[in-house]
């Protein structure tokens, strides 16, 4: 999976973490430890109707970019989300950590890939909390590869 090129398709399944800005600040400044790595998935999901999550859409990435290092350090390789990414943060993760596509949209959709999860930490932010996700069959595409090469 870190070796496929920009623009490959996949169906993605195993495990990731949830996490959006509120995530990554309290991360940050609590100099939380994981003992596990998944791919992270830049979601807040709704909580609502009958799927586990319910819907579970794609939070933009550009919003994330200034985590990107921390993230590297910490041993993270995939991160997935929505839009495109800076220049700068295309030259920061080339080479330590692949971006996969997933559609905005389609947040139902995706909840029902959804098939456990549990609560990692920080269950007051709600849809911030870091979540451990395990995800069946989740579509998704190749936005920036190992070598830098873009689609978006």
């Amino acid at each position: 999976m870190f070796d496929a090129q920009a623009g490959s398709r996949m169906l993605y399944t195993g495990y990731l973490y949830t996490m959006r800005d509120g995530t990554l600040k309290r991360l940050i400044n609590d100099s939380f430890q994981f003992t596990d790595i998944f791919p992270v998935y830049f979601c807040g999901p709704s909580f609502k109707g009958t799927l586990p999550l319910g819907a579970c859409g794609p939070t933009t990435t550009a919003r994330m970019e200034k985590f990107f290092p921390w993230l590297i350090e910490n041993g993270f390789r995939v991160i997935i989300g929505k839009g495109s990414l800076s220049r700068n943060a295309i030259d920061a993760i080339r080479g330590k950590m692949v971006y996969w596509l997933a559609v905005g949209g389609v947040g139902a959709f995706y909840g029902e890939r959804v098939k456990y999860y549990e609560t990692v930490a920080y269950e007051e932010l709600g849809p911030e909390a870091l979540l451990k996700v395990y995800v069946e069959d989740m579509p998704l595409f190749v936005g920036v590869d190992k070598w830098g090469n873009k689609v978006i």
